[in-house]
């Protein structure tokens, strides 16, 4: 027997895959980051069926302002890694030239 899926189960599961995510970005690891935001955007699908009361629209605020902060340690990442590349190509054109 399937159990009923609630707005507050799926609120529960957005804040764990969040948190899921801000651990890996913390930690420097992509490993499975990808996988979970698919998954968060999911569950707002899941989500967009269901009235939200008060209480979980606070809850879904605090993942929004965290959700926030996962984008802007994506943006930080990117922007190192392409200043890497720059970096990387303006040495080896030297070592051509050398």
């Amino acid at each position: 027997m399937m159990e009923c899926e609630s707005a507050e189960s799926i609120v529960g599961e957005l804040e764990s895959l969040t948190s899921e995510i801000n651990n890996y970005l913390l930690k420097a690891d992509s490993t499975g980051v990808v996988e979970r935001v698919v998954r968060q955007c999911r569950c707002l699908q899941r989500l967009a069926q269901y009235t939200i009361d008060s209480s979980l629209q606070e809850r879904l605020k605090a993942v929004h302002e965290s959700v926030i902060q996962q984008q802007l340690l994506i943006e930080q990442a990117l922007k190192i890694a392409e200043e890497f590349n720059k970096a990387y190509v303006r040495m080896s054109s030297y070592a051509e030239f050398a």
